[in-house]
C-alpha cells in the first residue's frame, strides 16, 4: 500500500523502524455507490470524476508519479490517456481520493 509514513513514536521525535501508521480518510457513510465501471464501454469512458487534488501517495514512487499526472483528468477517458491504471482507479476511489459525478 502506498500510503503509509512512518510514525514519530520516540521522545526526541525521531523515527523508529518499522513503526508506521496507514494514512486514510475517513470514507462518508454510502460515499462509494455501487456503480459498476466497464472500461471497454464507451459510456463509461465519459464518466466525469474528481480527484482530490493534495496527492496523498507516497512522495517518490511510481504511483506518486502517476496520480501527479492523472489528477486533473475530468472523465475516466482522461484519465486513462494521462497513464492512470485500472488499479490506481480502484484503490483511490477505495479510498476516497476520487468520486464519481
Amino acid at each position: 500500500c502506498g500510503y503509509r509514513r512512518f510514525a514519530l513514536s520516540q521522545e526526541d521525535g525521531s523515527k523508529k523502524n518499522g513503526d508506521a501508521e496507514v494514512i486514510t480518510r475517513p470514507r462518508e457513510r454510502g460515499a462509494q455507490e455501487s456503480v459498476k465501471i466497464d472500461f471497454k464501454r464507451p459510456q463509461s469512458l465519459k464518466r466525469r470524476l474528481q480527484f482530490v487534488q493534495k496527492n496523498p501517495k507516497v512522495q517518490g514512487s511510481s504511483a506518486h508519479q502517476r496520480y501527479e499526472k492523472y489528477k486533473k483528468a475530468k472523465t475516466l477517458q482522461e484519465f486513462m490517456d494521462l497513464g492512470g491504471w485500472k488499479g490506481d482507479f480502484h484503490n483511490d476511489r477505495a479510498h476516497g481520493f476520487l468520486s464519481l459525478r
